[in-house]
């Protein structure tokens, strides 16, 4: 059986609840240290459907808390961006329940007749984002007033198919959820190959038994003890760091077109694109699908792959011009504790950190055999995380076409029996 979908127009605020966040008391600071007081900001929203805790939530301490104690954010709250970059929509997740929430986000709660999952999704498609643009307001600066949120206009089918609805596209969303978990252990597993090569020295010898625990000779260097016959190599030696550009914000556009290109940003690393820009603007400076991205502004040392497009001067392309090495050794190599460490040691800045000028000091010890048999290991971990990034591409891109054809009722949703 098929079943006729009806769908009824409301205003937001007749469905939920919109509450603004706040500004940190003036001397507060936000700290990568944990508290029992997460404070969720733009940049977490990230693209991703579930808010969760992860290694750049920042924190407020007790005392800052209790200043701001009244803004927080629950479980299931949707959240929206409404300053800067304005529309990225998030579900919080159980982990930030209770968040304290930046003043650049809204959340939509106490939720009436509307299933969270459906909100969400209607949010992201191409009737909520045309919504957002409607009610969006500034020239230099975009901003999403709330009593503009308040008269956005949902189409809502009846609860239940609501839940169908939410429960079809929320099936692409859990799978790419598990390609991300997947991901994340695959290259656990290749930083504990390297820290047992290059750290612990614990390669194979030429028989093939770990190289320090097995009496292999170590020698001084300005890094500590090394294997002998092992150098120090400065990395930008190895290989080309190119800085991206920056086209500026009143460039990006939500919508792709002919002429147009996905634009990454610091942001964008873990998850994918929101903007574009014209192809016009890019100087050339292209990423593609295999090409490693650092950050070396912002969230210092963010590291990523898997894109096509181009990117901003927050970050950059690091290869080997020469070709001796693949893109996978400078993935996980740009990935290990030691490199991470350098980067976030040596940047500079107050409130936006710049690493800049970390790029002297990063150096690893280095023998050609031995990184090419690191290479050789780790190569086939790195194109199963490329083929998984790729799943998810594609069931993104699925799902973005099924969104707008179960929001308006073009495809019908079955009847469960």
């Amino acid at each position: 059986m098929i079943n006729k979908i009806i769908f009824n127009e409301y205003k937001l605020s007749e469905l939920v609840d919109i509450k603004g966040g706040k500004r940190l008391p003036k001397g507060s600071n936000l700290t990568s240290v944990k508290t029992n007081h997460p404070y969720v900001r733009v940049r977490d929203l990230n693209n991703k459907r579930l808010i969760e805790i992860n290694d750049d939530i920042q924190y407020i301490d007790n005392q800052t808390f209790e200043l701001v104690r009244n803004y927080k954010t629950f479980a299931k709250d949707i959240l929206i961006s409404i300053v800067g970059t304005v529309g990225l929509i998030g579900i919080v997740g159980k982990s930030l329940d209770g968040a304290n929430l930046t003043e650049n986000c809204v959340k939509l709660t106490n939720l009436r007749n509307i299933d969270h999952r459906y909100l969400y999704y209607f949010l992201i498609s191409d009737f909520g984002k045309n919504e957002i643009m409607k009610g969006t307001v500034g020239a230099v600066q975009s901003k999403l007033p709330i009593k503009n949120i308040s008269n956005i206009i949902i189409k809502l089918p009846s609860v239940n198919n609501q839940f169908k609805i939410a429960s079809i596209l929320s099936c692409f969303d859990d799978k790419i959820e598990l390609n991300n978990k997947i991901i994340k252990n695959l290259e656990e597993l290749a930083q504990t190959l390297y820290k047992r090569w290059f750290v612990d020295f614990e390669f194979p010898n030429e028989e093939g038994k770990p190289y320090k625990s097995s009496g292999g000779e170590m020698v001084e260097s300005e890094l500590g003890l090394i294997p002998k016959d092992w150098v120090i190599i400065n990395l930008d030696g190895m290989f080309v760091f190119e800085r991206g550009i920056e086209p500026g914000s009143k460039n990006y556009t939500t919508n792709s077109k002919a002429d147009s290109i996905p634009f990454y940003r610091v942001g964008d690393l873990e998850s994918r694109s929101n903007v574009y820009i014209d192809k016009l603007l890019t100087k050339d400076k292209f990423v593609d699908e295999k090409d490693v991205l650092v950050s070396f502004d912002g969230a210092i040392g963010r590291t990523g792959i898997g894109f096509v497009g181009s990117y901003s001067t927050g970050l950059r392309k690091v290869y080997d011009k020469s070709n001796k090495f693949k893109n996978s050794l400078i993935y996980f190599i740009m990935k290990s504790d030691s490199i991470q460490n350098t980067m976030k040691e040596h940047a500079n800045g107050t409130t936006i950190l710049h690493a800049s000028t970390s790029i002297p000091y990063l150096k690893i010890a280095f023998k050609y055999e031995v990184l090419k048999g690191f290479e050789l290991k780790i190569d086939s971990i790195f194109e199963e995380i490329i083929t998984l990034k790729k799943q998810s591409k594609n069931l993104e891109n699925l799902r973005d076409l099924l969104l707008p054809k179960l929001m308006t009722g073009e495809i019908e949703v079955p009847v469960m029996e």
